[in-house]
């Protein structure tokens, strides 16, 4: 797969993501104000349940590989961490999301006591809040291939990185 392809796909993973960014939110808030909450975190399993039971529906064509060629999975995990110890472009880029997604979680915790204690925003009204956050992570990922070409892939990276930041 060349850089570009790579670059393609990553973007409509991040396309997908960001539009269940917007759905998820809205649809939450509207729950909880709706039904409540306790209500809303049953029909949340509920919607797990459905999306397992779903997966038994996906057809497979994928070749198991022979007894001999079977690895443990803690095998691959060690390959793994080992390879991303031993790059230092995939060392800086784990440290920077892991970084930044550890700040937007506790972030969101505290945005959401603040939006619904300090504000007396009601929960429709916290869901459009987030949703609107997957509004730029939409835009970044429909631009993420021309910024790449641009720029290049790992000026994009970090500009992307940025402008996360940034919009936090």
């Amino acid at each position: 797969m060349s850089g570009q392809q790579l670059v393609e796909a990553n973007s409509k993973l991040a396309i997908t993501d960001s539009v269940m960014t917007i759905a998820g939110p809205s649809m939450a808030g509207g729950l909880v104000q709706f039904l409540g909450a306790p209500k809303a975190i049953i029909a949340d399993v509920i919607s797990y349940v459905v999306s397992a039971l779903s997966l038994n529906g996906v057809a497979t064509s994928e070749q198991l590989p022979s007894r001999a060629q079977r690895r443990s999975v803690w095998v691959e995990i060690g390959e793994g961490v080992r390879e991303l110890v031993r790059t230092p472009l995939l060392r800086a880029l784990a440290i920077s999301v892991s970084v930044g997604t550890f700040g937007v979680a506790v972030q969101e915790t505290v945005l959401v006591l603040f939006l619904s204690r300090q504000l007396g925003f009601a929960p429709a009204t916290i869901g459009f809040v987030f949703a609107f956050g997957g509004g730029g992570s939409l835009l970044g990922a429909v631009l993420a291939s021309r910024a790449a070409r641009l720029v290049g892939v790992g000026r994009a990276i970090v500009l992307g990185n940025l402008l996360w930041g940034i919009g936090v």
